[in-house]
């Protein structure tokens, strides 16, 4: 009980000394977590349901942050009793001013998500043909492909002997959602789609941003 009141006494009427550092550190481990809150996104998206107090990460961040903390410093404060804040009235003030500058970042993140999900929606779209059954090539965008089990060709010009994959049109698609997604994750620019010469001196198709600089080989 008196090192309690010595803790509150210390601190009253001043800002804690972690203040500054741990809201930096929450607030970078949460930027880094782009990733993790597009996929919790993509699970509760559907719902509209996030997690505590309406966020997604919030609450972890804050929480795991200070644990990593603690492991460098023994002098810290424990901050959580039983999964919630400390119930010490200057210690709240300043977690409540640290939460809400969090919520408010994950907001913005979460608005950038929204239009990534939305732009990925409509990247499929355009190359998925609308029965299901089709695949708009991602190179011309015009035309659909023909794909069989020995080669993917179009109209355009593209061939692309695809024999030793045993390729078909549900597995071209997942192979073009499952690039178009990756990529989304951590960028919002649209990907363009060409072919070329891959390792072994065969057509290959690329996938490429030249924002990010991401270049892949889808196939």
């Amino acid at each position: 009980m008196e090192a309690t009141l010595r803790h509150r006494a210390l601190y009253k009427g001043t800002t804690p000394p972690w203040k500054e550092t741990y809201r930096k550190r929450c607030v970078e481990r949460l930027k880094s977590n782009r990733s993790r809150l597009l996929d919790k996104f993509r699970q509760v998206g559907e719902s509209g349901s996030a997690g505590v107090c309406g966020s997604f990460l919030v609450q972890e961040v804050m929480e795991e942050e200070w644990k990593a903390m603690q492991l460098h410093s023994g002098s810290l404060p424990s901050l959580w009793r039983r999964g919630s804040f400390s119930q010490d009235p200057d210690e709240l003030v300043t977690l409540e001013e640290i939460k809400q500058e969090l919520l408010l970042e994950e907001q913005a993140m979460v608005e950038e998500i929204e239009r990534i999900v939305q732009f990925e929606a409509a990247c499929l779209d355009s190359v998925v043909g609308l029965n299901g059954n089709e695949v708009v090539c991602p190179v011309c965008n015009r035309n659909n492909l023909t794909v069989t089990s020995c080669f993917i060709v179009c109209q355009c010009g593209v061939y692309i002997n695809c024999k030793s994959q045993g390729m078909n049109t549900e597995k071209l698609q997942a192979l073009l959602e499952a690039n178009l997604s990756a990529h989304a994750s951590y960028c919002s620019e649209q990907p363009v789609f060409s072919v070329g010469l891959g390792a072994e001196g065969m057509s290959s198709m690329f996938m490429s941003c030249s924002v990010c600089d991401a270049v892949g080989i889808v196939l």
